[in-house]
């Protein structure tokens, strides 16, 4: 191994709070986090930082707050540290301490108001300016867990035999190794919010690095078990997860430090050697006019059919209001009339032959009650009539919201409605 960190941006920053009381969130997660935390509290006592750690959905009204280091700050996979950032937006500061990060572009803005950010590998850190991050609130460092001394685990280093396979079994796996039965993946070993106690997790820490030390070599895909395992002077054989992250930091801080350690990359997407800033902003500029005008011309057809499904949808509710409102008037008529003709026809029932002077009063009082079940009958007959218009007209709305251009249309809305109001301006610009 070579000389551990001397002093560079996160150093100075850390000897900048000392004396100093903070919130500390530590990252939560497996072991390897359990590690980070470790190194983050050997750190707190060497740079004498009081500390009070909490839990990651607890909010604070301590000026200085620091969320742990790792690798959660990547949207579509992690959250809790985005949330904390944001939940701590009107506290003095908030510092994200050495991290991996991808996208979240709303929160890297918030560098503009109270948070400072420290990236643990140059991609995290070109992409979080990319996204707009601050750049003097932004800052290359290293892991947490570098910036421990060479010897800091030299009691514990000795020879061991055979081989560790100690490879990821969750989502973050880019599962290009078959596992074995010999295979543990014994970073699952603690899981969750753990990291509060600095004295577990350095017991923690110390329980791991005691089942590392019987093997002589270790393949895994873990960046923290790959890491402690360079510290205890093993074979390291380093594999990527599924995005950049493993292979980024070896580049970084693994390959001049640990030369005996190797990265085997077992994924045929994987090829960040040569990354840098200027292949994201290397654009070619026609490509990207003819992108946006097709884009605008997209826009104008999907906003036409909006627009048509919308005045269709306005005249077939009209339909259907004007149906109902008809439909009721007759309804309200129809049981008006029938009871009506129920109390006709139940006084004509009563009504005794004997009680006529003339014999033909009976055929008229039948003539009366023929005339009003007619009666009853085209009312009814009126009423259904103007039921089934009114189902068609339900038919014919439901058939509008089940249209492509309709979804589509609606779709657009959702979206756009949570797109920041700035950017929309900016969109209204092109369009």
């Amino acid at each position: 191994m070579m000389n551990q960190i001397q002093d560079d941006v996160f150093t100075q920053f850390l000897k900048s709070i000392s004396g100093k009381n903070v919130a500390f969130f530590p990252k939560s997660g497996n072991a390897g986090d359990g590690f980070i935390a470790y190194a983050t509290y050997t750190l707190f006592k060497k740079y004498n930082i009081s500390f009070t750690s909490y839990s990651q959905d607890e909010i604070v009204d301590e000026e200085i707050v620091l969320i742990g280091g790792g690798g959660n700050l990547i949207e579509g996979k992690y959250e809790d540290v985005a949330r904390i950032i944001w939940h701590h937006r009107n506290n003095k500061k908030v510092v994200l301490l050495p991290h991996t990060i991808v996208g979240y572009k709303e929160i890297l803005a918030e560098t503009n108001n109270n948070l400072e950010i420290f990236c643990r590998e140059p991609v995290s850190y070109d992409l979080a300016i990319l996204n707009g991050s601050k750049r003097e609130k932004t800052h290359l460092a290293h892991d947490v867990t570098f910036y421990l001394e060479d010897t800091h685990f030299s009691d514990l280093v000795r020879e061991g035999d055979g081989i560790l396979y100690a490879l990821r079994t969750d989502g973050e796996s880019s599962r290009s190794f078959p596992l074995n039965n010999k295979n543990t993946d014994i970073s699952l070993s603690w899981n969750g919010d753990l990291w509060k106690d600095p004295t577990f997790c350095m017991y923690a820490t110390y329980s791991l690095a005691s089942y590392i030390n019987p093997f002589a070599s270790v393949l895994t895909d873990r960046l923290h078990i790959s890491i402690l395992s360079a510290f205890l002077n093993k074979d390291v054989s380093l594999m990527p997860n599924d995005y950049f992250k493993n292979q980024a930091i070896y580049n970084h801080s693994m390959k001049k430090r640990f030369p005996t350690m190797k990265f085997i990359n077992t994924s045929s997407n994987l090829n960040i050697d040569n990354i840098s800033q200027n292949q994201f902003v290397n654009f070619d500029k026609a490509e990207l006019e003819k992108k946006i005008k097709d884009l605008k011309d997209e826009i104008v057809r999907i906003t036409e059919m909006y627009d048509n499904s919308q005045a269709h949808l306005a005249n077939e509710m009209a339909i259907r209001e004007e149906l109902a409102r008809k439909f009721q008037i007759k309804q309200d008529d129809w049981e008006e009339q029938y009871e009506i003709l129920e109390r006709s026809s139940s006084s004509l029932k009563n009504i005794k032959i004997d009680e006529f002077d003339n014999p033909n009063e009976e055929e008229k009082i039948q003539e009366k009650k023929y005339i009003s079940v007619s009666s009853s009958t085209s009312i009814q007959d009126s009423a259904c009539d103007l039921s089934v218009q009114l189902d068609n007209a339900n038919l014919t709305i439901n058939e509008i919201f089940n249209s492509t251009s309709w979804k589509l249309a609606s779709k657009i809305n959702k979206v756009s409605s949570k797109i920041p109001k700035p950017f929309r301006k900016v969109l209204r610009r092109f369009l």
